[in-house]
């Protein structure tokens, strides 16, 4: 009986533990009542449910169970909670608060993994349980409408429950949000918050939206109907659009959201001089994130020019780090064939026929304050449709988006053209890292099904293409 005791202790001490630490909204507060706060927070979180999230489905449940009344008696918790997953501590090798260091920067980005609108794919518990497997601790575009509208403000307690439930897996993890390049009469639906408006200098209404016309470039401009019939580049020299970025990354901040990326940022700030306007709204959304996030800081990164530094009006970088795709293309000596399991269509990277961020040589002044002669950069596979009229153009390869391209290569092939990436990237010497591919949406064509491509092990996911297995090798390896 003593030593069943003494078990149950040390397990709920455990479980106290990290529900301590994950209660702890900038990472070194305590919570006052740790049993509650993990009793209140699965509760919330498994009454969101919807054909985009599953939280709580019949074969993976929340469960508590009461301990003996002499633990309760001596100052126990009286429920444990049962996961489908371990519940990780906080990992003092990715400790930040008010800013990040190199080393922990870095860290993070070695074990990143692309999850497009994680909302939308069902099946969260399998997905978190492969990030734990995998030990990822970034997942970009967790959050990606490219057609913004109001559903982040319809939804929000959904998104922070799916928040919620990947940070109580493991509070280490960074979700990233995207604004895109791209807005369309949708962010007429979208309410400006008055808090907003009053720090833009403008009379607050209570029921104000935002207006298409006030952000987009002026009439005749390239940017105009850019991505199709009303389908904007917004101009961040707009008032209107500065509105918007800001309105959009406070609600990803409150959400729990630790990052920000910022689409194209020079197509967006085509007319901005010395980046004016990208400078004053970043650092209203980093005044922000001091006050209200999880953490005290949100990373902000975009897919920028890789041949120059984008900075600020002081000098200091905008950015924590550059994004940008991968950019392959046809291996030496490759003709365009189909793709079949014992004749893969081989690209290689690094070619500088059209830009790439490798070899960039872009240094300079992070805002958290150190200095980098080689920034730090995340590459990840791209999608953009299909145009098999060109073997090589700078987005397309064999035809195919990158990720298309990727997903329709046979698994041995997808095996080596990864470990061939790591290697690559590593020969450069640069902070460079890779952006494993977790999920994305596939084009089709009369060849390809299209779909959602899913990294998962067949095991755990029927419709997975079974490539966690030898991700898991390459970070053991790579990710030190």
């Amino acid at each position: 009986m003593k030593n069943l005791l003494l078990k149950a202790l040390s397990l709920t001490l455990i479980v106290c533990l990290a529900a301590t630490l994950y209660g702890c909204k900038g990472g070194n507060e305590t919570s006052s009542n740790a049993s509650s706060n993990v009793l209140s927070t699965t509760t919330d979180t498994s009454q969101f449910t919807s054909s985009g999230l599953n939280i709580s489905s019949p074969d993976i449940t929340v469960s508590y169970e009461k301990v003996s009344s002499s633990l309760q008696s001596s100052g126990g918790t009286s429920s444990v909670v049962t996961l489908p997953y371990t519940p990780s501590l906080p990992d003092p090798n990715y400790e930040f608060n008010g800013s990040i260091s190199f080393a922990v920067l870095n860290r993070y980005l070695n074990r990143a993994m692309t999850f497009s609108a994680l909302y939308w794919q069902g099946d969260l518990d399998e997905h978190i349980r492969m990030f734990k497997n995998l030990g990822i601790k970034y997942i970009p575009r967790v959050s990606a409408e490219w057609h913004p509208g109001s559903f982040e403000q319809e939804r929000g307690a959904e998104l922070k429950a799916m928040v919620d439930k990947i940070h109580y897996a493991d509070p280490d993890i960074i979700v990233e949000a995207c604004i895109f390049e791209c807005v369309t009469r949708q962010v007429e639906m979208i309410k400006i918050p008055q808090f907003v408006q009053e720090a833009f200098g403008q009379t607050a209404q209570k029921n104000r939206r935002f207006d298409l016309e006030k952000m987009t470039f002026d009439k005749g401009d390239n940017y105009v109907n850019y991505w199709g019939e009303d389908q904007h580049v917004p101009d961040i020299t707009k008032v209107e659009t500065q509105m918007f970025f800001y309105t959009r990354a406070c609600e990803y901040i409150d959400l729990g959201y630790e990052s920000i990326h910022l689409g194209q940022a020079n197509m967006i700030g085509k007319n901005d001089k010395d980046n004016e306007c990208w400078t004053k709204v970043i650092k209203m959304i980093r005044d922000y994130a001091a006050k209200n996030a999880r953490r005290h800081y949100v990373l902000i990164n975009a897919h920028t020019d890789p041949t120059e530094a984008f900075v600020g009006t002081d000098n200091i970088m905008l950015v924590d780090f550059n994004a940008y795709p991968v950019r392959m293309f046809a291996a030496e000596g490759q003709t365009d064939h189909a793709v079949s399991e014992n004749n893969p269509q081989k690209c290689t990277i690094g070619n500088h026929i059209w830009p790439d961020i490798y070899k960039s040589g872009i240094g300079g002044k992070s805002p958290s304050g150190w200095y980098s002669d080689k920034y730090p950069y995340l590459v990840e596979f791209d999608n953009g449709g299909i145009d098999l009229s060109i073997l090589n153009k700078a987005t397309h390869s064999f035809g195919y988006d990158e990720i298309s391209w990727y997903a329709y290569q046979p698994y041995n092939y997808r095996k080596e053209f990864m470990t061939y990436l790591y290697e690559e990237i590593a020969s450069f010497k640069e902070n460079g890292h890779i952006a494993l591919p977790g999920s994305r949406g596939l084009a089709k064509s009369e060849a390809t099904a299209g779909g959602i491509y899913f990294a998962n092990s067949k095991t755990h996911l029927q419709k997975g293409w079974g490539d966690e297995g030898f991700y898991k090798e390459l970070l053991q390896k790579y990710a030190k």
